[in-house]
């Protein structure tokens, strides 16, 4: 009787999973159905074995995956297939919060535009409230923010996140007053470098110094071209005019690329490559 839970569980994936088959091989044209059982449904009667019935509800949503046409790629999933593989991704961390292959492929591999993002955005906190510890859901969160709906102070907030966590590597860290700069504060993010600097190795420090060496140029030619701006109701057409009208004595050298460059779109300031 022991196994009586997980039997139930196989067995209503697999009434599921022939009645889509046969669908297809018959090629009505009715879509299979496409719900999911409640996620508590599920736990309580996989009762002991969870672990087990999340890999099932796993390979289940790979298999649909796998159905979709190889050369769109995520583009050829609709809407309700979206909800359908979130769904099936959300019963499996319920069964098995510490597992992170569903919220990978729910959070980022079937993400293409601004709909599935904010789905996956939803699906992914849902499953970060599951295992608070873990630093790479908020990470998967910050790059739909920044990638797919271009909310770079959203993405900055979760990316903050993602470094604070005890589990999250030295790299994460180092890489956020990146994203300070992305999201238009080079300030802050030179701030951050500097309270960093002190706990890094030698090793690591040459490489946050020149890292710290740019995001102080940033900052210094973005301040003056916001000064120019205020001062002169348009932004500079060259960053040679900062040092003609008084904000710079000179233009500071580039670590990285070949110079500096003025977006004149944005007055953000980019290195030449």
């Amino acid at each position: 009787m022991r196994d009586a839970p997980i039997t139930l569980v196989i067995g209503l994936m697999g009434l599921s999973g022939a009645l889509s088959v046969a669908l297809e091989r018959r090629s009505l044209r009715v879509d299979p159905p496409l719900e999911v059982l409640p996620s508590d449904f599920v736990a309580l009667v996989a009762g002991s074995h969870k672990p087990l019935a999340a890999d099932l509800f796993y390979i289940q949503g790979l298999q649909f995956i796998g159905r979709t046409n190889p050369s769109e790629g995520p583009r050829a999933l609709k809407e309700r297939e979206i909800d359908y593989l979130l769904n099936t991704f959300r019963i499996v961390s319920a069964l098995d919060p510490k597992f992170l292959s569903p919220c990978f492929m729910g959070g980022i591999a079937i993400t293409y535009d601004a709909m599935s993002s904010r789905k996956a955005i939803q699906f992914l906190e849902e499953a970060w409230r599951l295992n608070p510890e873990e630093w790479r859901i908020p990470l998967w969160i910050a790059f739909n923010y920044f990638h797919h709906l271009h909310q770079a102070r959203d993405s900055l907030r979760y990316f903050q996140l993602a470094a604070e966590r005890s589990t999250a590597p030295a790299f994460i860290r180092e890489l956020l007053p990146m994203v300070y700069y992305d999201a238009g504060d080079p300030e802050t993010g030179v701030a951050y470098l500097e309270g960093l600097q002190a706990s890094l190795g030698p090793s690591r420090n040459q490489w946050v110094e020149r890292k710290l060496s740019w995001l102080r140029a940033i900052a210094l030619l973005e301040r003056a071209v916001r000064q120019f701006t205020e001062r002169f109701s348009r932004m500079p057409d060259r960053l040679e005019e900062l040092i003609s009208k008084g904000f710079l004595q000179d233009i500071p050298q580039d670590p990285f690329g070949k110079g500096f460059l003025l977006d004149p779109d944005t007055g953000r300031i980019r290195s030449k490559f």
